[in-house]
């Protein structure tokens, strides 16, 4: 079945793919919000794996940053265009050190792996992760570890348990229900 929902300014948007979504809440409150549009055929393609640059403009608009008048003169990565809707946006997490500006490549249509995520999601956000080198997930480690235990810590994720242990799975894709949720659960920390 179909979900519609009527977003702040009054006007309805429907989705015809989350009724049976585990994040079907969480996208509600996205779209009620104006935060996301979802696609132009009605659906908002919830298992999709989320793209690199999908996922910073969500990230972006939820934590309420504007990057409309980001200089795109600043560009850095030779993979985005400056006149495309996703160099504002990129421009702007450089700033915010959500990115590496440093980088040749930013491959803005590459799917982000669910440790990145946790890393520009907290960077967008302004919450400091706390240095750690143990993890409640088996899981995770390097880098990756005090932002995914951070954000654990704050009730962002939560992981799964799998044969008595707890994961996160950081190197595979988010899909965009799970950024849905995770924008969620930090919009209301």
């Amino acid at each position: 079945g179909k979900v519609t929902i009527t977003k702040v300014d009054g006007t309805k948007i429907t989705f015809s793919d989350v009724n049976s979504s585990f994040a079907k809440e969480y996208i509600a409150k996205l779209a009620g919000a104006g935060i996301i549009n979802g696609y132009e055929d009605g659906t908002f393609r919830p298992e999709v794996d989320a793209s690199r640059a999908e996922y910073l403009k969500i990230v972006l608009r939820g934590m309420g940053i504007d990057y409309s008048n980001a200089d795109t003169s600043k560009l850095t990565f030779g993979d985005v265009d400056a006149n495309s809707w996703i160099a504002k946006v990129v421009v702007k997490a450089v700033e915010l050190n959500m990115i590496d500006g440093a980088n040749k490549n930013f491959r803005p249509n590459d799917s982000i792996t669910r440790a990145e995520a946790m890393k520009m999601l907290l960077n967008a956000a302004w919450i400091e992760a706390v240095d750690t080198e143990t993890s409640d997930f088996s899981d995770v480690s390097g880098w990756a570890t005090k932002y995914v235990q951070t954000a654990k810590n704050l009730g962002i994720v939560n992981g799964q348990e799998v044969n008595g242990k707890l994961i996160f799975r950081p190197s595979d894709s988010i899909t965009r229900a799970e950024v849905a949720k995770i924008v969620v659960n930090t919009i209301e920390k």
